[in-house]
């Protein structure tokens, strides 16, 4: 199915519709934009709590250390990623100025320095519209990924009450970032939400006052910092199971983040980008071996008790901690260097796995711990191969609703107007003999080419629902083609836990669309025995949604065998 093509097709024929009716003045170039965007990159915006870890995230995604991080709040954090070749590489940033200045490539350095809230940063950051990178990445041909500035927990918005009443310029310049962060989010094709652990107390709130058109099919969770988590380890020998507990936690965490939000997002996915971030860092430069042989200095007796995951202790300049390094062999520079920029949690996690696994296990270990290889293959099934689908599934809805609004407002409005052009006209004829017949054939014309008829708007009405029964079919069909894809894609990845190859067999024919023609009774006792399995299931995700697809399918083929 071409999704593009189909798509325009019936934009043709709502903007042909909208051109020959009173409201082609309000309408036409609406139905004339989403046209063009239809072949447009999907808008793929990362929404979420301010400081939740969104820039980590990306750059996580993206493979390079583009958005700003920091430890205090970043400023400027309207940040849009685009495909394509960087001129400069030394100014890989363009930036977008709100006084009407052309935009300016910029370095690294001064996208680094939009952190935090002096005044010599404000003053910048009130300046700039946001900051595009061009990034060769092939990902990012059909998709445009935003990176918006954040929403304030209930907590913070007061606890920045009282800073902002000294600050009225940081206050105004966060109050125009949560508007563009929600305007940025509303016009989105699809999210990514950005949580911690616990998803903060106003997140539903913005679902629903900022993404009216969040839903599973285009949007899905990432709970992110998960290396945040506390480890509780139950004796001295059992430091790598409790790494392992952390993440196991995070696992069961984002499963009841999920289910909350089982409405708006498709699933929620634990990662830790800045522990798949520093590995990868690691391994780039050959540090990762080198961090392991230093760490093994350390005798295991000796490391099981005085590794005791305090960073004072690691950094300690005298006392008893301080001299047990330097015996073995690590010098508080060489523990600093070993450190480096990375967050300690993260840094303690890698050194607990590299002490007691193989390098090569380790760096597998530590990947699949960081849950950024899922997160990856997640989007890249949800989004990047569904990208024409998404987008144009927004543009068809955002139809509709135009439309829906002719039909409910514009048209009552105008069947109010009847009884007011029978009038005139009645006046007008009953006028002649009285005034010139030229001027009252004028004024009959003018009447009648600004106003509606009865029958001119019963056939409005009858082209609009139309139109919307034409949209509601394509989206229907296109979201039958994207379950059959997903169940194809589940099919593959849960074959083993059906019973036997009869049933993988059968499963494949009727996603593929290849099933025998078979009884009305057939169909209807497969669908009962597939919702009966679904039952049991539950507790497996995949397999619970491979057959909800199957189920629907069948459903399909019930509907189609009746009529």
């Amino acid at each position: 199915m071409n999704e593009i093509k189909e798509t325009r097709q019936l934009l043709t024929e709502v903007l042909d519709f909208i051109k020959a009716t009173p409201w082609r003045a309000d309408y036409q170039s609406k139905v004339e934009r989403l046209y063009d965007l239809a072949e447009r990159p999907c808008v793929l915006a990362v929404a979420g709590q301010v400081k939740a870890g969104k820039s980590s995230f990306l750059n996580a995604l993206l493979g390079f250390d583009l958005a700003a991080v920091g430890t205090t709040e970043t400023t400027a954090t309207i940040n849009v990623f685009r495909y394509g070749k960087v001129k400069d590489p030394e100014r890989p940033v363009m930036v977008y100025w709100t006084d009407g200045r052309e935009p300016e490539a910029q370095t690294r350095d001064f996208i680094d320095s939009l952190q935090g809230y002096t005044d010599d940063v404000l003053e910048k950051a009130e300046n700039i519209d946001h900051l595009e990178y061009i990034i060769e990445d092939e990902r990012l041909e059909n998709i445009t990924l935003v990176d918006t500035p954040g929403f304030a927990s209930i907590v913070e918005e007061h606890e920045q009450r009282t800073s902002e009443f000294f600050n009225p310029r940081r206050e105004k310049l966060r109050n125009r970032q949560f508007a563009q962060s929600g305007t940025l989010t509303e016009s989105a094709d699809a999210v990514i939400f950005i949580s911690g652990p616990v998803a903060k107390a106003n997140a539903q709130r913005f679902f629903g006052e900022r993404i009216p058109h969040i839903s599973p099919f285009n949007a899905i969770g990432v709970m992110a910092k998960i290396d945040m988590i506390q480890p509780v380890f139950m004796s001295q020998d059992d430091r790598l199971k409790g790494v392992s507990e952390v993440f196991s936690e995070a696992g069961s965490l984002a499963e009841l983040l999920s289910k909350e939000f089982d409405k708006e997002l498709y699933t929620v996915l634990p990662v830790s980008a800045g522990l798949y971030r520093a590995v990868e860092q690691l391994k780039c430069t050959g540090k990762i071996k080198e961090l392991q042989e230093k760490i093994r200095r350390i005798p295991k007796e000796k490391f099981d008790k005085r590794f005791d995951m305090n960073s004072e202790h690691w950094e300690a300049e005298d006392g008893p901690y301080q001299r047990f390094f330097e015996s073995c062999g690590l010098s508080l520079e060489s523990r600093k260097e070993m450190l480096g920029d990375m967050p300690w949690m993260v840094f303690c996690m890698i050194v607990i796995v590299l002490y007691y696994l193989p390098l090569d296990e380790a760096e597998d270990y530590l990947e699949r711990l960081s849950g950024m290889e899922q997160v990856k293959n997640m989007l890249e099934e949800r989004f990047f191969k569904r990208s024409k689908s998404i987008r144009c599934a927004r543009i068809l809805r955002d139809a509709r609703q135009i439309l829906i609004f002719i039909k409910n407002m514009e048209l009552p409005q105008k069947r109010s107007e009847v009884k007011s052009r029978e009038a005139f006209l009645d006046i007008i004829k009953r006028s002649r003999g009285y005034y010139e017949d030229g001027l009252l054939d004028a004024f009959i014309s003018f009447v009648e080419k600004n106003t509606s008829n009865s029958e001119e708007l019963d056939r409005y009405l009858g082209l609009t629902d139309s139109l919307l029964m034409k949209i509601d079919n394509l989206l229907r069909i296109m979201e039958q083609t994207e379950n059959i894809n997903e169940g194809l894609v589940l099919l593959k990845k849960v074959r083993h836990l059906l019973r036997g190859e009869d049933e993988v067999r059968e499963l494949e024919a009727l996603l593929e669309g290849t099933m025998m023609e078979q009884s009305h009774i057939y169909f209807n006792q497969r669908q009962r025995v597939w919702r009966a399995r679904m039952q049991r299931v539950m507790d497996n995700p995949d397999l619970y949604r491979l057959l909800s697809i199957v189920c629907n399918s069948y459903s399909e083929l019930l509907v189609e065998n009746n009529n």
